[in-house]
């Protein structure tokens, strides 16, 4: 008898050998906690891991996250306004190329911060005009000028359900650097998930409070019929106290043909505040 053969027999006649991990789980660990810890995002993880970091710094007096410039050990609100020509996410205009306002208020308390984001949008043949995002967040600091953090955020369309969505982003920043990764659950109201893996850059200039940003991402579509794409963005910004005036390039690797908003390459103009 072949091991093919066996194996036949031992399927038909419905013969069932223990499996030594299931049998060892089942004693040391209940099957629903085991089910439960299956479906944790792996987001959670990152965050979890954040929340005890955190928690480890402050237990054993370690200074190193204080004096930041998002005054980790302060409770405030914060807020940020921005007025442009065009509102653009991953190359994409969320306004049809028209006239955009971001407006962001928050509250950040040590590591944990949450707010709530919102702009117009316009969408052809669409009756949704106005999009909020309610966040949460942790941070993370090893010291001044390094942090990771994850954030979830829940996107919601006026009168556009259908394009509602959920994110989930984790960073890490360093210096002049940033790399982020983030997951979208609903791209474009197609229900179909995105992920995008981006890194950012800034150069400071030497004169006038000139910076400059450089950003690349990958953008990763669940849907075989949908090809990926890069998206970079250049950009030169003046600051002058909490004003920020900027001039900013963007541009796709390839244009999806079924988005409306779409153009290999697009700018914006405009001015925020932060406060």
């Amino acid at each position: 008898m072949t091991l093919f053969d066996l194996r036949l027999k031992l399927a038909n006649n419905k013969i069932m050998f223990p499996n030594p991990m299931r049998h060892m789980s089942s004693h040391l660990l209940p099957s629903r906690f085991l089910v439960i810890y299956a479906k944790i995002p792996r987001a959670l993880i990152i965050f979890l891991y954040c929340a005890l970091f955190s928690s480890v710094q402050r237990a054993t007096g370690d200074d190193t996250a204080t004096n930041t410039s998002e005054g980790i050990n302060n409770s405030r609100l914060f807020g940020y306004v921005e007025l442009a020509n065009n509102i653009l996410e991953d190359g994409y205009s969320q306004t049809n190329h028209s006239f955009g306002v971001i407006s962001e208020v928050g509250f950040l308390k040590e590591q944990f911060r949450a707010g709530i984001r919102g702009n117009n949008v316009f969408f052809p043949n669409e009756a949704s005009h106005l999009t909020l995002q309610p966040y949460l967040g942790i941070i993370a600091h090893f010291d001044e000028q390094t942090k990771i953090f994850v954030e979830y955020e829940h996107r919601m369309y006026y009168s556009e359900s259908r394009r509602n969505a959920g994110k989930v982003t984790v960073g890490f920043d360093m210096n002049d650097y940033s790399f982020r990764h983030q997951s979208l659950d609903n791209w474009w109201g197609l229900h179909i998930p995105k992920s995008r893996f981006a890194a950012h850059y800034r150069a400071r200039w030497n004169f006038s409070n000139l910076y400059s940003d450089f950003v690349v991402g990958y953008n990763a579509v669940g849907e075989v019929n949908t090809p990926n794409f890069f998206d970079f963005a250049v950009n030169v910004n003046k600051k002058s106290g909490n004003i920020r005036y900027f001039f900013e390039v963007v541009g796709l690797s390839q244009v999806v043909p079924y988005i409306a908003n779409s153009s290999p390459l697009s700018y914006r103009v405009g001015a925020a505040v932060r406060f």
